[in-house]
């Protein structure tokens, strides 16, 4: 187990050194790279959730994408708002299970920087989804008509 573990590892720096362009870090930079120090504790907890989370994300993906279409939204809409919605949920499911967290898109400014005003929709219709208290078409339509 060990073995892997420093394979992982040494997987992780080496996406920090030669970047896959994928991430949000710097020109070079992978933010999911294990050595980076933005990625320690608790965040590289959040960070290895999110990455998970592209997976199962589809669905959500797919409805937005098709009520974005439906409503002529797709060029109003931020750019990867489905990325945002990543974000934003394992970052709030942190929050509520890791006391005095605070989630990675908000440490590193991403909702400024990346999706200006994106946030207090984000707050507004998934919130209560992520509370079990509303569906994910429920969620999607209100982002959706929120932009």
């Amino acid at each position: 187990m060990l073995l892997f573990y420093e394979k992982l590892r040494s997987v992780g720096r080496l996406a920090r050194v030669v970047g896959s362009g994928a991430g949000l870090g710097e020109r070079g930079t992978d933010p999911r790279a294990s050595g980076d120090a933005r990625n320690q504790g608790n965040t590289g907890l959040e960070i290895l959730f999110h990455e998970s989370s592209h997976v199962l994300s589809a669905r959500m993906h797919r409805l937005l994408e098709a009520e974005l279409a439906a409503h002529a939204k797709r060029l109003k809409a931020p750019p990867e708002v489905w990325h945002a919605v990543i974000f934003y949920c394992v970052g709030e499911v942190m929050r509520r299970n890791v006391p005095g967290y605070e989630p990675y898109a908000d440490e590193q400014n991403l909702w400024q920087r990346e999706w200006p005003g994106l946030l207090p929709v984000l707050e507004a219709t998934f919130k209560e989804y992520i509370a079990g208290k509303g569906t994910l078409m429920a969620a999607v339509n209100g982002l959706v008509g929120g932009l």
